[in-house]
């Protein structure tokens, strides 16, 4: 079926919130979520161990506790986060197995530890990225110190993303239009067509980037992202 609309809302499901954590000053919550990350970090798993069968700090615990009440707080669907943490925790978990192979036994503690470590971390920036529209986010990046051509490449990064999904849209209607309908059975000469259609599509938002970043040139682009100041 022909979707009607290009989805791009999906990347920003949390704006327009009205929770109590949607209302914080954006700084605030980049700090303390870089706080957390630090502690989730520096704590080893075997530092105040909940048992010695269960390689997990009560500090480790104790954040999930404070993540899960932020969760709670700021009402995040149930399918946002697990969709996102299902996706992150899958090649998260192929990697950590490569501990207790190389290591034995003993590794599958470590690999308990990354995995926790991880998954924290992980729904810490998912809470952050949720409860924060991302131009607020920018601004609180730079208020922190943050150097302004770093600045520059995430806000590149994000703006691209939505350019690759446009002429996704777009091969996609133009391959609806030539067959009208696409084949959904794999086969060789489906991966065929696949990997034709990632090649073109590389090429096409080649192209697309460089007229992108000649149109900002050419209005005074020089390296500092300026968005316009939200009214109270």
């Amino acid at each position: 079926m022909l979707p009607d609309r290009l989805e791009h809302d999906s990347l920003d499901q949390g704006r327009g919130g009205i929770s109590l954590l949607h209302r914080l000053a954006a700084r605030d919550k980049l700090l303390a979520a870089f706080g957390l990350l630090v502690v989730v970090s520096l704590v080893q798993p075997n530092w105040w161990p909940v048992s010695a069968y269960f390689p997990v700090s009560w500090i480790h615990l104790a954040v999930a506790g404070m993540v899960a009440c932020v969760v709670i707080v700021a009402k995040v669907p149930a399918r946002y986060l697990c969709t996102r943490l299902l996706t992150f925790a899958i090649p998260l978990a192929a990697v950590g197995l490569s501990i207790p192979l190389s290591q034995g036994a003993a590794g599958w503690h470590i690999m308990a530890g990354v995995l926790v470590k991880g998954l924290l971390s992980f729904t810490t920036m998912l809470c952050l990225i949720y409860t924060t529209p991302f131009e607020r986010l920018l601004q609180a990046l730079r208020q922190c110190g943050v150097p302004k051509l770093i600045v520059a490449i995430v806000a590149s990064m994000y703006r691209f993303i939505f350019v690759l999904l446009d002429e996704l849209e777009r091969m996609r209607r133009a391959q609806y239009a030539r067959t009208f309908d696409c084949p959904r059975r794999l086969s060789p000469v489906t991966f065929r067509n696949g990997a034709r259609a990632v090649g073109m599509l590389l090429v096409r938002c080649s192209e697309r980037a460089e007229r992108v970043h000649a149109a900002m040139m050419a209005r005074g682009f020089d390296g500092e992202v300026r968005m316009l100041e939200e009214r109270p």
